[in-house]
């Protein structure tokens, strides 16, 4: 009996058998990583502050704001939150997942408005990303400086769906904020 065991565990390595090892392998150590993936706990989400629902409208000169990136600073603590406006003006914070909201709390807030031109290289058109560009903001840059904006907001503990972001003013001229030609 010790014999005939031995003598498969031999065909089995030498013959066609190894083919179906190699498979065998392949399939256990698959079923092994993605049984980790199967949900369980994850201390990193389990360590995550927990987040109440946040969003609201930002308009600039009394009109919708759009593709605008609003953050959400915390005056204190580690977690900030940010959005972008959408047509409306209207914007969702994102903490760490899309759309998962903010920790309660003070915030100081900075919206930023980019228009940014991008050209191709002149010496190679070919190149990806363009490496010439500038950016200008599109609203006051200083709304963009957390110390300058003079913005807060406060994220209760029942979370909030009305956060009005009310920007006024003209962007300076020729306010170019970064130009790489």
């Amino acid at each position: 009996m010790y014999g005939r065991n031995v003598m498969r565990v031999e065909l089995f390595c030498k013959g066609g058998g190894l083919v179906a090892a190699c498979v065998s392998c392949t399939i256990l150590s698959s079923s092994l990583i993605l049984s980790g993936c199967s949900g369980g706990s994850d201390r990193w989400k389990d360590a995550r502050p927990p987040l109440v629902d946040a969003s609201g409208v930002a308009t600039f000169n009394g009109t919708p704001l759009e593709d605008a990136v609003v953050t959400f600073r915390p005056v204190e603590g580690n977690y900030a939150a940010f959005g972008r406006t959408e047509a409306n003006g209207d914007f969702y914070l994102t903490t760490f997942d899309d759309g998962d909201g903010a920790v309660a709390g003070e915030y100081n807030v900075t919206v930023t408005k980019l228009d940014i031109e991008l050209e191709e290289n002149p010496d190679n058109p070919q190149v990806l990303p363009p490496i010439y560009h500038s950016e200008q903001s599109m609203i006051p840059a200083a709304y963009g400086i957390a110390d300058e904006s003079g913005l807060t907001a406060t994220i209760s503990s029942d979370g909030n769906d009305d956060l009005l972001i009310e920007l006024v003013g003209a962007p300076e001229k020729n306010n170019v904020l970064a130009d790489n030609r």
